[in-house]
């Protein structure tokens, strides 16, 4: 029952502090991404899949996903977009610019055009970019948005979103994780205000 470990748009970069130096200038300490670090350790998972928009290096990426895609905010070479297996199921992964349309008054994935232009019909589509958090298994394929590790646009109150898929031959779970602003990694997650600092929305389905 392999686990999967689901990130996007953590931009690294982005999150980096500056020194100010008395002359005014500004130097900026280089992407660390000790929080995407963190909760991989936390996770265990089995394989982690990365949705780009990490904004570090390439031997970053590479110790940290098995498989990945750079977004519109990389700078290094890479893929934007990939199929792979994992235990008989199929994914199609990329970062998901031009991939959404919006419809009902909300932006949605554009299955159809995905799958005419890759020729396929994967059992999952995992995608970032617009740092909105959400599943969408009412139509094949099961669409995954993991949310944005930093700077998420759906609810704002849950600072760093991820997901982590678990599945076997008939099943799936699909859990959408989220930290409240104000927590911090050094907090751990077994804090006494647990219950109110993590959420954890759990999506069953079949195949």
């Amino acid at each position: 029952m392999p686990k999967v470990l689901i990130v996007s748009d953590d931009h690294c970069f982005s999150r980096c502090f500056g020194t100010k130096l008395p002359n005014g200038k500004v130097i900026w300490a280089q992407p660390t991404g000790k929080l995407t670090e963190w909760i991989k350790n936390e996770v265990q998972p089995d394989f982690v899949v990365h949705a780009g928009d990490f904004e570090n290096k390439a031997e970053w990426i590479n110790q940290i996903a098995n498989w990945w895609v750079i977004g519109n905010q990389d700078v290094i070479d890479g893929p934007k977009d990939i199929k792979f297996k994992i235990g008989g199921r199929s994914f199609y992964l990329t970062h998901g610019v031009g991939d959404y349309c919006f419809k009902n008054g909300r932006w949605a994935v554009n299955r159809g055009q995905i799958c005419e232009r890759i020729g396929a019909s994967p059992d999952f589509i995992i995608m970032g970019h617009n740092h909105i958090q959400e599943v969408d298994n009412l139509l094949r394929p099961v669409f995954i948005n993991p949310g944005s590790l930093n700077f998420p646009r759906d609810r704002v109150e849950w600072q760093h979103q991820f997901a982590v898929l678990i599945f076997d031959e008939k099943e799936y779970t699909i859990e959408l994780w989220g930290f409240k602003k104000g927590w911090t990694p050094a907090e751990g997650w077994a804090t006494k205000d647990y219950d109110e600092m993590v959420k954890c929305q759990r999506i069953n389905g079949v195949f």
